[in-house]
Order: structure tokens, then C-alpha cells, then sequence
């Protein structure tokens, strides 16, 4: 039950961070601040480093296999968006380099984490 939760929370709060992270850049965009190439550049990796810090701190949390807890959370994240890609999107190969990369990020960050942890 708790790893569950721990899960549930970490979701929740990389959700969040995305909407708020996506709605900063959004009015940024609008109010002509920023252009689209560099919206763009901002929002790939903004969102690759969100789940990097969110995996950081799952794997800080986590007592053993940094990389399983990486997996598992990165595998949460692109069972997630792969449901409406795949009802609204037609198959591209970019699309599965992205889940790779989202996958790889997230077990890098885990794993990080795990280590920082055994580090203090």
C-alpha cells in the first residue's frame, strides 16, 4: 500500500507541475515573449526534466534497485499518454523514440536519486 501511494503522489505531483510548467510557457508564447522554436526546445525538455526530477526524488525514496523504480514509474507515465496517442494519433516512429527517451529519463533520475540517497 505504500509504494502505491508513493507512486500516486509522485504522479500527482509531476501532473501538476506539467499543467502549471505548460500554462507559464503558454502565456509566455501568447504574450510574445519567447518564439516558437524556443517554446518548443522549452517544452520537450521542460517536461523531460520534470520526470527527471520527479524520478530523482522517487529514487531518493526508494530502498533498493533505483532502475526497477525508474522503469516501473516511467512505464506509469507512458501507459498514460500512449492511450490517446494511440485513440487519436496515427503511428510514427518519433513517437516511440519519445517514449524511449521519457523511459530513459526516468530510469537515469531513479537511479540518481538512489544514489544520492546511499551518498548522504
Amino acid at each position: 500500500m505504500f509504494t502505491i501511494k508513493r507512486y500516486f503522489k509522485s504522479i500527482i505531483r509531476t501532473l501538476f507541475m506539467i499543467v502549471f510548467f505548460s500554462f507559464f510557457l503558454t502565456f509566455l508564447y501568447y504574450s510574445d515573449w519567447i518564439s516558437q522554436n524556443t517554446f518548443s526546445f522549452l517544452q520537450f525538455f521542460g517536461f523531460l526534466f520534470i520526470l527527471f526530477w520527479n524520478s530523482y526524488c522517487l529514487g531518493k525514496k526508494s530502498s533498493k534497485k533505483g532502475y526497477m523504480e525508474g522503469i516501473k514509474y516511467g512505464m506509469i507515465i507512458i501507459i498514460s499518454f500512449l492511450i490517446p496517442t494511440i485513440l487519436y494519433s496515427k503511428y510514427q516512429w518519433k513517437i516511440i523514440f519519445y517514449y524511449s527517451l521519457i523511459l530513459f529519463t526516468t530510469i537515469i533520475g531513479s537511479v540518481f536519486g538512489i544514489n544520492k540517497k546511499k551518498a548522504s
